[in-house]
């Protein structure tokens, strides 16, 4: 929305929904995040998986703590591929990555 600008109804109603959503993660997910991160992935790959992370759903998130926690890293790492792709298509994120999606495994 602009700053100043008077919306009707029906403006100010599709402007929300198209609007991202909210974002899932708190401060204390987010720490959590980054520590399974380090314990998964090399320090080159970390940055760009939280923010796969961080821009992706709840269930995603959910998937990717329960096979870490049930000591099952590589399909941890699998949903984050998965995460990526699905970001791509619903253009979230911009640009296919060489490090993550279908085609690419780096844990």
């Amino acid at each position: 929305m602009v700053k100043g600008k008077v919306y009707t109804i029906e403006e100010a109603l599709a402007e929300i929904r198209n609007s991202p959503p909210p974002p899932v993660v708190n401060k204390k997910l987010k720490k959590e995040l980054i520590e399974i991160l380090k314990d998964l992935m090399a320090a080159k790959f970390r940055k760009e998986a939280l923010e796969i992370l961080l821009k992706s759903d709840k269930t995603i998130i959910g998937e990717f703590l329960y096979y870490y926690y049930s000591d099952i890293e590589n399909v941890a790492c699998m949903v984050v591929d998965k995460a990526h792709d699905i970001l791509l298509k619903k253009k979230i994120l911009k640009k296919q990555s060489p490090n993550f999606g279908i085609n690419a495994h780096i844990c």
